[in-house]
């Protein structure tokens, strides 16, 4: 079972760095494009990311 302190800490920064790099490298871009069927699956994930990756 994993418990809350067992789950690492990711700060809205380094979400939204995640988020850049799934544009920015081509293999992640590849890797949703195969998933989801469309070239702008990657592009979208990193929107829908900075959406919510806010600093309230």
């Amino acid at each position: 079972m994993v418990t809350n302190s067992d789950t690492p800490r990711y700060s809205l920064a380094m979400h939204r760095g995640l988020a850049a790099m799934y544009v920015a490298d081509e293999r992640f871009t590849a890797y949703y494009t195969k998933l989801i069927g469309d070239q702008r699956a990657a592009e979208a994930l990193k929107t829908i990311i900075e959406y919510y990756a806010i600093e309230a």
